[in-house]
């Protein structure tokens, strides 16, 4: 009899999730009125507000969406009022945590810096974690320990402000015991051999590929456009089509991560490229091709679980019809999917009697421990 562990949970064909970065209690107006164009989450879930848009225009009509959203806890204190806009802000107040509650069932909730980034006296942008300190670490440390403490907030995993850090920063990760981290964006939009999720071991994380864009879809046409009549006259290729390159992912078995912002409107007077107010009909786009395929819509975080699982995960056949699900190490939060020909399994160190589910030519067990088995 075979058995094999599947590379997904459920045995899905791959995974998929939605990766928002800048969730913050602020909004930004140049005319003093607040919206959701220019939201950045200070209105929570109002009528008004960003969320609001966001679920009226995407989420409504794809409920199998689920997501990482990236919080920058204390970004609100660091952006600059002086810059002709009216700028209306809160912490993370009992408002701000009781919407969170009620988005936390669609999405998790990751580390992405406590003041993310600001601009210096020369007007450059400065990203927290890229030269960061030793002396500037311990401050970060105990501040993540007094956001935990008093908003019940506790982050498995994260990623770098910009994607930018240095070696102490790499060191952060590894002392606070973080699951999983988004390091790099070099292999977005395009194929690559850090598409995959992979284990570092020099960090103890899974590092999670951050794979497309969420305006992938407006940017080839509105650069194609721009395009066109030169691309005829020299015959220039043009950008690969976001339908063969969500394709490829889809039948390679790579998991579809899309980056978006929740910030928007910004006080430097431009719009934040890559937000999901302006990019909502490419989500669109994108969401309606994956509709109907075989994938496990879910977070970042069950994303890596799942694949540190994995690749800890071995079987050992033990007779014709009993089979042993050996771990080396204890499994992070969602249990190992097995793939056998047999309907039922008796899990013998329990003594209990599992069914399975009926997927292609075999059946599916989803969340088993490790232990021994009998087919039946």
């Amino acid at each position: 009899m075979k058995v094999e562990v599947c590379n997904y949970y459920n045995d899905h064909k791959t995974a998929c999730s939605l990766m928002i970065d800048d969730l913050v209690p602020v909004a930004v107006s140049k005319d003093g009125e607040f919206k959701s164009c220019n939201d950045w989450g200070y209105l929570t879930d109002k009528p008004s507000s960003l969320y609001a848009y966001f679920t009226e225009f995407l989420l409504r009509k794809y409920p199998e969406i689920k997501g990482t959203i990236f919080l920058p806890i204390d970004s609100q204190l660091y952006i600059p009022e002086n810059q002709g806009y009216k700028v209306i802000k809160s912490g993370f107040d009992q408002e701000f945590l009781e919407f969170l509650k009620r988005i936390y069932s669609r999405f998790e909730f990751a580390f992405h810096g406590i003041k993310h980034a600001w601009e210096n006296a020369e007007n450059h942008t400065i990203h927290e974690f890229n030269n960061i300190t030793s002396t500037e670490i311990q401050e970060i440390k105990q501040r993540l320990s007094d956001f935990s403490g008093s908003k019940g907030i506790v982050f498995n995993g994260g990623k770098f402000p910009g994607y930018k850090y240095n070696d102490i920063a790499l060191n952060f990760i590894k002392d606070v015991k973080y699951n999983w981290w988004a390091l790099s964006k070099d292999m977005l939009n395009k194929k690559s051999n850090k598409n995959l999720p992979l284990f570092n071991s020099e960090l103890n994380i899974v590092e999670i590929p951050t794979n497309i864009t969420g305006d992938i879809f407006k940017n080839f046409y509105w650069r194609n456009s721009k395009r066109r009549i030169l691309s005829n006259l020299l015959k220039l290729n043009t950008l690969s089509h976001p339908i063969d390159l969500l394709r490829y992912f889809y039948e390679n078995g790579i998991p579809i991560t899309i980056q978006e912002h929740f910030q928007n409107q910004t006080t430097k007077g431009t719009r934040q490229p890559i937000n999901i107010y302006d990019d909502i009909w490419s989500l669109d786009q994108i969401f309606g091709l994956l509709r109907g395929l075989d994938i496990w819509y879910t977070t970042c975080g069950e994303i890596a679980d799942y694949y540190f699982n994995y690749i800890n995960t071995s079987i050992k056949k033990t007779d014709n019809d009993s089979f042993d699900i050996i771990s080396n190490k204890p499994f992070r939060s969602i249990n190992i999917t097995i793939r056998t020909a047999s309907a039922r399994l008796h899990f013998l160190d329990e003594n209990i009697f599992i069914q399975g589910i009926r997927k292609k030519d075999g059946w599916v067990f989803n969340n088993l421990k490790s232990g021994s088995y009998r087919a039946l």
